[in-house]
């Protein structure tokens, strides 16, 4: 009888913007090379050796990619970056677009849709197109992708 007991906590699809998805500092390394904000990865976690099994377990824990399983849904992420580009005024580093190419290759691998987007995907049509525009097409496009994976015909009326 109870309206909210009859909802599915399930999510539908999946949307994120410029995401972070390790937290392990060995995998970030072995994406995006050597940077001093790897150390801050290391007092995340709490740890002042990152090669201890402990630090190895932490960082399992709190990486996106250690919980990926078939059953995921679909994803949409997008990097307000370009990919190969690291901006010298934001936070390049730990939000770099090759944590979307490293998330789509495994949901590829485990047969989930990830579409993966960087702002190079939306500048490339030429100078007018200026990073808010570029922005706005990322967001639109992200907007079409939960619209589709959202039965809207069954939400009430």
């Amino acid at each position: 009888a109870d309206p909210v007991a009859r909802q599915s906590s399930r999510l539908t699809a999946v949307g994120q913007i410029n995401g972070q998805v390790s937290y392990d500092p060995h995998f970030v390394r072995a994406l995006l090379g050597p940077s001093p904000e790897l150390a801050m990865l290391a007092d995340l976690h709490g740890v002042s050796d990152v090669d201890t099994p402990a630090a190895h377990a932490a960082f399992d824990l709190a990486s996106p990619l250690t919980y990926l399983t078939r059953d995921d849904p679909p994803v949409f992420t997008y990097y307000r970056y370009e990919l190969g580009l690291t901006p010298p005024d934001g936070p390049g580093y730990v939000h770099n677009p090759k944590f979307g190419v490293a998330l789509k290759e495994r949901l590829d691998r485990l047969g989930i849709e990830c579409v993966f987007r960087h702002m190079g995907d939306y500048v490339k049509d030429g100078p007018e197109a200026t990073k808010k525009l570029a922005q706005q097409r990322g967001d639109r496009e992200m907007l079409d992708f939960f619209l589709r994976h959202f039965d809207l015909t069954k939400r009430p009326k």
